[in-house]
């Protein structure tokens, strides 16, 4: 749990976005180069510029529901989501 921390010193920025048809869409307004254990992670997503956010990032929601953002192309990054991947297509989804 030492990393667990290290995480609550992660600093992200939210910004609300309102669309021409009133969506409202969470937006990264920077990332951060710190590597997010994948212990603490239970999904991703990808969020691009074409969007409407003003930043192209990786966005890890946490078992405790956070959302952190990372830089698409760091190394880490891609394993993280790599591993995301295998556990999530191992995983026997229910669907009643």
């Amino acid at each position: 749990m030492g990393s667990l921390p290290a995480l609550a010193g992660l600093c992200l920025l939210w910004q609300r976005r309102v669309s021409g048809d009133y969506q409202v869409m969470d937006c990264c307004v920077r990332t951060s180069s710190m590597p997010i254990p994948a212990k603490v992670v239970r999904d991703y997503r990808d969020q691009y510029v074409q969007d409407g956010c003003a930043v192209r990032a990786v966005i890890f929601t946490t078992i405790r529901g956070r959302n952190l953002c990372a830089p698409p192309h760091a190394p880490w990054v891609k394993h993280l989501k790599e591993t995301l991947n295998r556990r999530n297509h191992n995983r026997v989804r229910c669907l009643f």
